[in-house]
C-alpha cells in the first residue's frame, strides 16, 4: 500500500514557500516543485501523471503446440514431439502447460529440433520435438502455450 506521501504532488505556478512549509514537507518526504513557466508545469505534470497511472499488464499467446508424444522424462526436463496448432513457437521461451483449458504450470523450451536439425523457432502446421525445462509431467494431449506479457 501506498503511503500518502507516495501520492502527493505538490506544485506551484508563480508562487513561493514559506520556510515552514518546506520544512514540513522535507520531514515528510514530500517534493514541492515550482514553476514560473505555464507549459513547462504541464509537461513535467503530463509525465508525472502517466508514470503514477496503474499499468495493465496482458498476456498475448503466440503460439499453441499440441503435445503428440513423450519421449522422456527426468526431474526437470522432458523431451516431447508436437506439433504447432496455431502461431508460431520459440527457443528459450517461457510457456503455459495447459490440459482441458487449464494452466497446470509454466516451463522454458530449451531446445528445438525439426528433421533433428537445431532449430530456433516453429511455424504453425510443423511437427517437431522439443525439451522442456519443466517439474510438471506433460502428456500427449496437453497444450503448450508460447506468450508474450506487455504493459499498458
Amino acid at each position: 500500500m501506498k503511503s500518502v506521501n507516495e501520492e502527493t504532488l505538490v506544485i506551484g505556478f508563480n508562487v513561493k514557500a514559506d520556510k515552514s512549509a518546506i520544512e514540513v514537507a522535507e520531514k515528510k518526504n514530500i517534493v514541492i516543485n515550482f514553476f514560473d513557466i505555464i507549459y513547462k508545469m504541464t509537461e513535467w505534470l503530463a509525465v508525472e501523471m502517466e508514470n503514477r497511472r496503474p499499468k495493465i499488464e496482458t498476456t498475448e499467446v503466440t503460439g499453441r503446440v499440441k503435445v503428440l508424444k513423450a519421449f522422456s522424462k527426468t526431474k526437470e526436463r522432458q523431451i516431447l514431439g508436437g506439433k504447432v496448432v496455431e502461431g508460431r513457437i520459440a527457443l528459450e521461451r517461457t510457456v503455459k502447460i495447459m490440459r482441458r483449458e487449464f494452466e497446470i504450470g509454466k516451463g522454458k523450451i530449451v531446445n528445438l529440433e525439426k528433421g533433428k536439425v537445431k532449430v530456433g523457432s516453429v511455424e504453425e502446421g510443423d511437427e517437431f520435438g522439443m525439451m522442456i525445462e519443466s517439474k510438471i509431467e506433460i502428456v500427449p494431449g496437453d497444450i503448450i502455450e508460447s506468450f508474450n506479457i506487455t504493459q499498458k
